[in-house]
C-alpha cells in the first residue's frame, strides 16, 4: 500500500474541505458518480497514472439522492462496477443522507449544537461557515473527540459492494 496513489471523489465543497483539514492523504476531485456516464469518467481517468493496481479511489457519496432517485442509483452502481472492472482499488465512504446529516449522525449531536460551533443559524450559513473555517476538523473533534465519520449502516441497494465500504478510521492520514 506504500506506493499507492490515492484520490478522493467528492460531491461537494464541504467534503473537499473536510478531507483537506482531516489530514487525509490523497488528491481530491469533485465528481458525483450518480451524475456522470462511463465515457465522462473514462475521460477523467485518462489523466491518471497507468498502473491501476496502485490507484486507490475513495468515493464519498450521499445516500439521500440514491435512495430517492432510481436512475441516479443505477448510474452510480454502473459506475462503481465500471471502476471495479477497470482494476482500480475502490473504497466507498457512505454518508448518512448527506454531509450535514453524516456530521449529526457521527458526532451524535443535534443540529443546534453543530450550528452553534460554526456560528450558523441555518443550513446555508452552516455550509458557508464550515467551508470558510480554517480548522473545521478540530472544531468537530471538540464536539466529540471519538466521532466515527462514514460509519452509518450501509444502504441495502449497495449490498453487492459491502466489501468496498470503508470508514474514516481506516483511511491513510498525512504524516504529522
Amino acid at each position: 500500500m506504500k506506493n499507492n496513489i490515492v484520490y478522493y471523489f467528492v460531491e461537494g465543497e464541504c467534503e473537499d474541505h473536510f478531507i483537506k483539514h482531516a489530514s487525509l492523504m490523497g488528491r481530491i476531485i469533485k465528481l458525483d458518480l450518480s451524475e456522470r456516464n462511463e465515457a465522462q469518467i473514462n475521460k477523467l481517468l485518462t489523466n491518471f497514472p497507468r498502473n491501476k493496481k496502485h490507484i486507490v479511489l475513495n468515493i464519498v457519496f450521499d445516500t439521500d439522492v440514491l435512495i430517492n432517485d432510481r436512475s441516479k442509483l443505477e448510474k452510480f452502481i454502473t459506475n462503481i462496477r465500471f471502476l471495479k472492472k477497470g482494476g482500480y482499488i475502490l473504497k466507498l465512504l457512505q454518508q448518512h443522507k448527506n454531509f450535514e446529516e453524516e456530521l449529526l449522525y457521527s458526532l451524535r449531536v443535534n443540529k443546534q449544537r453543530l450550528f452553534e460551533k460554526f456560528s450558523a443559524r441555518n443550513d446555508r450559513e452552516f455550509k458557508q461557515n464550515f467551508i470558510a473555517d480554517k480548522k473545521p476538523y478540530t472544531k468537530l473533534q471538540e464536539i466529540n473527540p471519538d466521532f466515527l465519520f462514514w460509519s452509518s449502516e450501509h444502504i441495502y441497494e449497495l449490498t453487492e459492494f459491502e466489501n468496498l465500504m470503508c470508514k474514516f478510521s481506516s483511511l491513510t492520514k498525512k504524516p504529522q
